[in-house]
């Protein structure tokens, strides 16, 4: 055969084999849903559109809605919302890529979490998630099924969740890029939990009623040493019971919210325990505490009022008259002192309008030390353990005692 011939053969044969592949190949498939890998889940283009979330898990449910800039749980009396678990959780949404999209029927759905109907032993129900914009338009519903673990590195035991499978409408399935978790569906879950965080150091002055009813009073002096307002001759501060009591509310959470002032029945009866705390700054923060509630939880209703601190002497020593006399630097301290007085009762009347309205459920162990028993502050200190008992000559009346005789050391 002449090589010419070859050369037109072997090109023949290259063609063909080439055909034969294309032939061979199933053309290429649109994703599910027209959605692709490592697109963003939502068409969503400005998540601060969203100005209301529903989120809901079988019969619990909680909404939310932004009004002037502010997230309020409008499921739970419009109570303010904790802005930044608000902005984090849209973070996540807006942030969802799309990792894999999965057709699947609706008989399917319960593999990945995502059958509301579900039923049955281990049977995963979704968590639906709808987002509405100002004018209460649903922006997007979705729900949101199981995660998917990770294998552990090298195939050992364990693994991690690193993505989550969610739906949109009756769209496709979708493993999306992260693993969101599911998002709280009470009220607390969305609550900024932090009641009070006050410094020890700065409570100057104490009044308690105690879980028995009693009260008492304690206060530190100049050199910040504690002492009891109040008490009997023979009665002593326990230091570690006052320590205890000053630290009460330097860091106190709130458990849930029990509602608005006046509308939980029977929240203060019989109790009247309560603890009010002056700060140097003249803040007065004072904690009504109610009932329990089971065995976990006790009612408290928070108050913050203001007392205006004593000013410096030298203040204190300046005639008010506007054309009194004095050095610059004591009118610069007047100004001072008013100035901070200002802000500082700003303060108290700020925090007054945002806690007053309201009645909290605290931990009950969070609130033992704010109605410690007196007798664990105050009381009459018990005798020395290790006194040595006076003798007692007990011996009949007209016996002659003899005086003890000493027993002299033993020979070496």
């Amino acid at each position: 055969m002449k090589p010419r011939t070859l050369v037109t053969l072997g090109i023949v044969l290259v063609i063909v084999a080439v055909l034969a592949k294309f032939a061979g190949t199933p053309p290429a498939r649109e994703a599910p849903g027209g959605l692709k890998t490592g697109a963003r889940l939502f068409a969503i283009d400005d998540f601060n559109k969203v100005a209301g979330i529903t989120i809901a898990d079988g019969t619990q449910k909680v909404e939310l809605a932004k009004s002037n800039g502010k997230w309020a749980i409008a499921s739970s009396w419009n109570y303010p919302a904790n802005f930044d678990k608000v902005a984090d959780e849209l973070n996540k949404y807006d942030q969802l890529r799309v990792g894999e999209a999965i057709k699947a029927a609706a008989k399917e759905l319960k593999e990945f979490g995502l059958d509301p109907a579900a039923t049955g032993d281990g049977a995963s129900k979704p968590v639906i998630v709808t987002l509405r914009d100002a004018d209460k338009k649903e922006l997007a519903v979705f729900k949101i099924g199981k995660e998917r673990n990770r294998p552990a590195p090298g195939g050992g035991m364990g693994g991690y969740a690193d993505s989550q499978y969610v739906q949109i409408g009756d769209g496709p399935v979708v493993l999306v890029d992260q693993n969101l978790g599911k998002p709280g569906v009470q009220g607390k879950d969305w609550i900024n939990t932090q009641l009070l965080q006050v410094n020890a150091e700065q409570v100057m002055d104490i009044d308690v009623i105690d879980r028995d009813g009693k009260s008492y009073g304690l206060a530190r002096n100049t050199n910040m040493s504690f002492y009891a307002k109040q008490k009997a001759d023979k009665e002593e501060l326990k230091d570690e019971g006052a320590r205890n009591v000053f630290g009460a509310i330097s860091s106190l959470n709130i458990n849930d919210l029990a509602g608005p002032t006046g509308s939980v029945k029977d929240a203060f009866s019989g109790s009247n325990a309560m603890y009010r705390a002056t700060t140097k700054d003249g803040l007065v923060y004072q904690i009504d505490l109610g009932k329990t509630t089971g065995q976990t939880t006790r009612y408290a209703h928070l108050t913050v009022g203001f007392t205006p601190p004593p000013p410096p002497p030298a203040v204190a020593a300046m005639p008010a008259s506007t054309n009194a006399s004095g050095t610059n630097a004591v009118i610069d301290l007047k100004k001072i002192y008013a100035q901070k007085t200002a802000k500082d009762k700003k303060a108290a009347d700020e925090l007054n309008a945002a806690h007053s309205p309201w009645i909290y459920l605290l931990d009950d162990s969070a609130t033992a030390n704010l109605m410690l028993p007196r007798e664990q502050v105050i009381a009459i200190p018990p005798p020395p353990t290790n006194a040595v008992p006076a003798v007692t000559n007990t011996a009949p009346a007209g016996t002659i005692v003899a005086p003890p005789v000493a027993i002299p050391p033993a020979a070496k």
